[in-house]
């Protein structure tokens, strides 16, 4: 048996055309027939070339046994006797003019059979071929045609150690050297050396974001404050973002008035007039606001409780004068859920009757139990005057002694300390408002951007926060819970303008509208934020065109550590 070095039959194959040769170069058995009389198969030859290949086109089975031989076979011979395996007919292939179909009869065994083709224009190495009775390739070279490599080209040398400014100039200043004859570094002012110097400094950058890039890769060597809080989420750890600061705002309302406070209201720390220096604050929710509420006195029992002792979680109030209606007004508000806290605050020195000296940390915030449990209006039996018994959370029990009523020396002091139930919760971050267009729409305002569809389908679309840094809401330390942002959005698209939820991760959402409108926010270590929204598989797509409104608060934790009673509002 021969032995073929493959790669020297090509480039032999590849020249036939060229010396005006051809050869098969592949057969198919196309389709077997048993049920014809007699059973027949149909072949499928490809040559190298379309030289010759029309005149072997014949019905003439004499002339067909004539060009192609079948030779083989265990149990049913290839040859030109009867009942022997031979080809009958042969036909050109309308889809390629380079091939021929062959009709042979009868069919043989799965046994190796050998085809050969005699031809004065045929190549004798490749005249002969080799199949099997099996549709498919067997036994026969059905390789793609084979093609040389190109000429190895020379390659510059490059110096794989290269990686900061001056292995790169050293390297450009030997490229050039190699490349001009007789060139010498000279001045750093001509052109030739600051061109070098130019494009060793950007490769120096590049370098070095490419060992910064690869750091981010891994926990231990990732020195991104992004990077870091990916590979934390994996091991299900949320890096705590820092709390906006936030405090309790009482307020005073004139008498006879009563309203719901809207949320978005703002007050702030600095001068009348806000400026740069200005420190925010702002209102989250709606508040129900009483003129009742203002200060609120302690039912003293006719003096006989002056006082309530640290440690207590109940009180009784009086309210305004005692009469049954306001008492029960007030009683309705903390069941209806209207009002569910109380400030209790020292105004005057106890030891005095002077507001000098009062004690500025004796204030407490107090929640309320619900319903029946937090307020009831009762009367008392010897005075017949109404008063409103309260009770609040134990863990909100009093951390100091208040007292109420005092008798100085020629007088007796009343309103020591009060109850306020008007209380807002502020919290600390200048409000901004962006609008985000898709880039194809141009910009009008001021607070208009574009934002961006990445390339990558594995990313969504992400909107640059352009202020910052961004406030974070409260969360609990420890890494079990989620950071949340101050960011709200609104995706309008055609006329339908829509709430987006924020989550941490978009690996658990999809593309639906009930569970696919996500964002999530991410803010690196130099404060700056950006809102990145789905890519049709996790989390919804922003849709075409579309218009998103961002608002949101920005501000540090340290500088919302603002002193007591220095809020303003005018």
């Amino acid at each position: 048996m021969t032995i073929i070095h493959k790669e020297s039959l090509h480039q032999r194959a590849e020249q036939l055309e060229s010396k005006s040769l051809n050869g098969m170069k592949l057969l198919l058995v196309k389709e077997l027939k048993p049920v014809d009389t007699p059973p027949r198969a149909v072949f499928e030859v490809y040559f190298y070339n379309n030289k010759e290949i029309a005149s072997f086109i014949t019905g003439d089975s004499s002339v067909a046994q004539s060009l192609f031989s079948i030779s083989g076979g265990h149990r049913i011979f290839g040859g030109s006797d009867t009942d022997e395996v031979k080809v009958v007919e042969i036909q050109g292939n309308s889809q390629d003019d380079t091939g021929l179909i062959l009709t042979v009869t009868p069919i043989g065994d799965y046994s190796t059979y050998t085809l050969q083709l005699k031809h004065s224009k045929i190549d004798p190495l490749f005249s002969r071929i080799n199949f099997k009775f099996r549709p498919g390739c067997f036994n026969i070279d059905c390789a793609s045609p084979w093609k040389s490599a190109p000429a190895p080209k020379s390659e510059p040398v490059i110096d794989y150690l290269a990686k900061d400014y001056d292995s790169f100039k050293h390297t450009l200043i030997n490229a050039m050297r190699i490349r001009v004859p007789g060139w010498q570094t000279t001045s750093e002012a001509d052109l030739d050396q600051v061109l070098i110097d130019l494009f060793s400094a950007a490769a120096d950058e590049l370098s070095d974001f490419q060992d910064r890039v690869m750091n981010e890769t891994y926990l231990g060597s990732a020195r991104k404050r992004v990077s870091l809080a990916r590979h934390a989420r994996l091991m299900d750890y949320h890096i705590h973002q820092g709390n906006q600061a936030s405090t309790w705002l009482a307020l005073k309302l004139d008498s006879g008035i009563d309203m719901i406070l809207a949320s978005g209201f703002l007050v702030w720390v600095g001068s009348q007039m806000i400026d740069d220096k200005s420190v925010f604050f702002i209102t989250k929710e709606d508040q129900y606001l009483h003129h009742l509420l203002n200060r609120i006195q302690l039912y003293t029992w006719d003096d006989a409780i002056p006082a309530l002792k640290a440690g207590s979680n109940s009180a009784d109030l009086k309210i305004a004068d005692g009469s049954k209606t306001l008492t029960k007004a007030v009683q309705d508000m903390i069941q209806q859920g209207k009002i569910n806290f109380l400030l209790i605050q020292e105004e005057y020195d106890p030891s005095t009757g002077n507001k000098a000296g009062a004690d500025p940390n004796k204030r407490q915030i107090l929640q309320l139990l619900p319903g029946e449990e937090g307020a009831r209006a009762l009367q008392d039996p010897v005075t017949q005057k109404w008063f409103l018994s309260i009770c609040w959370k134990e863990e909100d029990k009093l951390q100091h002694n208040y007292c109420f009523q005092v008798k100085c020396p020629g007088k007796t002091v009343d309103n020591i300390s009060f109850f306020c139930g008007n209380l807002v919760k502020v919290f600390h971050g200048r409000p901004v408002e962006v609008v985000f267009k898709d880039p194809s729409i141009p910009l009008g305002n001021q607070n208009e951007y574009h934002y961006e569809r990445t390339e990558d389908e594995k990313w969504g679309t992400i909107c640059v926060l352009p202020d910052g840094p961004l406030a974070y809401k409260e969360t609990i330390p420890g890494g079990d819970t989620p950071p949340k942002s101050t960011v709200e959005v609104e995706v309008e698209a055609g006329s339908v303008k829509d709430s987006w939820d924020e989550v941490i991760s978009l690996v658990h959402s999809d593309s639906s509208d009930e569970r696919g409108d996500h964002f999530i926010v991410e803010t690196d270590e130099e404060g700056n934020s950006l809102v990145r929204f789905g890519n049709g598989i996790n989390g919804k797509e922003l849709p075409e065109d579309s218009v998103v409104y961002c608002t949101y608060q920005i501000g540090n934790g340290i500088e919302g550590n603002v002193g007591a009673v220095t809020l303003l509002y005018y």
